[in-house]
């Protein structure tokens, strides 16, 4: 290890990964029968899938990244990734529906995750960025929650990119206000105007007060 436990923050996919290995290991069952099963279809989440093949065989439309080729002055498609053997740390394929679905589960702190593990995933742990960016707080990261302060509220986001695609979710509980947008393109530019509107909608603000934000 580069520092003590608990010294530094230094984010790991691969603890991920290796935690959806543990939890194929204990319940004898595959990572994405297990979300499927205890998580994913008991939030109403029906049309959230780990691996590709998986959304193709229920005919999920699928949307694709995309490249542009200079040679021949055209946009080609980005393969699908199917990283099977990190896919514990986060390869699902949903909706804006679904994980709108999933965002009232974290609104409403209800099942299937109990209200302690409600607390848990959220409680934050560690701190990772001082908040010269998009925030006005410091952001500390909880278990797959970030938590922030914007206008004075507490907000919790997390981000994604896989693939050059990229998501973002976020709550603000005493707005009941859930947000979520994913996009094909890894824009940091789409990505900070989308967020920047966003906030300058939920809280009444300037349009140009939250503006610049950490490339991901």
């Amino acid at each position: 290890m580069s520092a003590e436990p608990r010294a530094k923050f230094q984010y790991n996919n691969i603890m991920y990964a290796s935690m959806g290995y543990l939890i194929e290991h204990l319940t004898n069952t595959t990572l994405a029968d297990f979300f499927r099963d205890r998580l994913w279809h008991p939030m109403g989440m029906k049309n959230t899938y780990l691996h590709p093949d998986d959304a193709l065989a229920k005919d999920e439309d699928l949307a694709h990244a995309y490249y542009w080729n200079n040679d021949t002055e055209a946009y080609g498609e980005i393969p699908w990734s199917d990283e099977r053997n990190i896919a514990g740390a986060g390869m699902a394929i949903s909706s804006v529906r679904d994980m709108s679905r999933y965002l009232r589960h974290m609104l409403d702190e209800t099942g299937p995750i109990s209200k302690a593990g409600h607390k848990a995933i959220k409680r934050p742990r560690v701190v990772y960025d001082n908040g010269d960016h998009i925030f006005d707080h410091p952001v500390s990261y909880g278990l797959g929650w970030s938590h922030t302060v914007v206008e004075n509220e507490d907000t919790w986001f997390h981000t994604g990119r896989v693939n050059d695609m990229i998501s973002v979710m976020l709550i603000v509980p005493s707005r009941d206000f859930g947000f979520v947008f994913m996009m094909n393109k890894a824009s940091v530019v789409a990505l900070e105007s989308i967020m920047s509107k966003v906030f300058s909608y939920l809280f009444k603000t300037d349009p140009g007060k939250h503006r610049k934000i950490e490339e991901m």
